[in-house]
């Protein structure tokens, strides 16, 4: 008799192998983040494609990786892929938390946080409203298109501070004045983005689809918006302020752990906590695991905590963007490829004049400005993970799904092309 386990055992092995091939041939062949590979390797494997193919290596059947789509989670397969993949995008955006210095951000000066800020009204703005200009493109307008707009500008406001690092670190421009100006404000921008993603969890919910009116019984306790955005609020403000004045008592506490392994115990357990808690109180997993990951920022032991936590996410990451692969459709996505274009151009023009524009106007060149526009295109990480969490509370439909996946896919690859090209122009002048 086969365990049930043995289907699952199978599974990972493959979507980690796949994750680890398809990483590689990006970042070497593509010279583009493995994310990207792993993200590509998901979409292959998935129900959509591959996974619904029963497979047989000689004598051993293995059969269908994926019986129905991942989000199916009567099929306990796919519960336990799920699973871990929503726990990889918990360590990651813990991960996220730590390597962003609050310090430095409030002491990035006004330049950053003003391409920061047109780097998000802008790429918003385009998003939103897109979606109602554009619904004669849809497949099927749904019925809350109001949330899905708010999320579809969300989503473009996201700029990857990994992939941007890379790009600069590559053409060694990491020091430059466009270098520290554009990671400056990627970091910004993703701080703003989980904002927005709070504000748009609590315009979002169930119960508040429509705009509370305050009035009469209608008080902040009971008004949707109002509370899941101001509990979010507090719980954002209440870790950064708390990392801030707690950090040498949290370091403390977390050195009298002499036994092997406690650092990373600690940070699992944190980011697991803050994620539940966040969810709780009606926000999403991913916003509690990052502001816990900022709790700890300032903590003398954050240098230890990144390098602990990091053999961790090499492991549950590739298995997160491999499952937000799985949720392609690549049938629906070509039956709506004239929108997917529109989105990923509104994707590109929102950042490279909303960034551009405000970079010129405070002083920067026309080809630095250029470059700072660019430098904060690349969508990833935070994308991804506003999208696969749109989608599995069912406020996007599986075909707007695959248009912005296909958007953070295509803006990936075209700024280090673009980029590089700026860069070699500047040194032949």
């Amino acid at each position: 008799m086969e365990l049930p386990v043995i289907g699952v055992i199978i599974t990972l092995a493959i979507i980690l192998m796949a994750a680890k091939v398809f990483g590689e041939l990006f970042e070497r062949v593509f010279k583009l983040p493995s994310v990207m590979g792993e993200l590509s390797s998901g979409i292959l494997l998935g129900y959509h494609a591959l996974g619904g193919i029963p497979v047989k290596l000689g004598p051993i059947s293995i059969g269908q990786l994926f019986s129905s789509p991942i989000t199916d989670l009567t099929n306990p397969t796919n519960t336990v892929m799920f699973s871990l993949g929503q726990v990889g995008a918990i360590v990651l955006l813990f991960y996220v938390g730590l390597q962003i210095d609050i310090n430095t951000v409030l002491a990035s000066g006004k330049k950053s946080f003003v391409i920061a800020i047109a780097g998000v009204l802008l790429p918003f703005s385009l998003g939103f409203s897109s979606m109602y200009l554009l619904s004669d493109l849809m497949p099927a307008v749904p019925s809350n298109l109001f949330a899905m707009a708010l999320f579809v500008g969300a989503i473009l406001t996201a700029t990857s501070v990994s992939v941007t690092a890379r790009l600069l670190e590559d053409a060694q421009k990491l020091d430059s004045v466009e270098g520290t100006t554009i990671l400056s404000a990627a970091v910004i921008d993703d701080v703003l983005g989980i904002l927005i993603l709070i504000m748009v969890v609590g315009l979002t919910t169930q119960q508040g689809f429509e705009f509370c009116r305050i009035s009469g019984l209608q008080t902040l306790a009971t008004c949707p918006i109002l509370k899941v955005s101001a509990m979010g609020t507090v719980f954002l403000a209440a870790l950064v302020y708390g990392g801030l004045k707690l950090h040498a008592k949290t370091t403390a506490f977390i050195k009298k752990f002499k036994t092997p392994g406690s650092v990373t115990t600690i940070a699992v357990v944190s980011s697991l906590i803050g994620a539940y808690v966040a969810e709780k109180i009606g926000l999403a997993l991913i916003i509690g695991a990052f502001s816990t990951g900022l709790f700890f920022s300032k903590t003398d032991v954050v240098h230890t905590m990144k390098e602990r936590i990091k053999p961790i996410s090499f492991i549950l990451v590739p298995v997160f963007f491999s499952s937000v692969g799985m949720l392609i459709d690549i049938g629906s996505l070509l039956s709506g490829i004239h929108l997917a274009i529109i989105i990923t151009v509104l994707a590109i023009v929102g950042k490279l004049l909303g960034c551009g524009i405000a970079a010129k106007s405070l002083g920067f060149s026309k080809r630095q400005a250029l470059i700072i526009g660019v430098g904060m295109i690349p969508r990833g990480e935070v994308a991804l993970i506003i999208e696969a969490y749109a989608l599995i509370v069912g406020i996007i439909p599986i075909w707007i799904f695959g248009t912005v996946a296909f958007m953070t896919l295509v803006t990936t690859f075209i700024a280090p092309i673009i980029l590089s090209r700026l860069f070699k122009e500047e040194v032949k002048k």
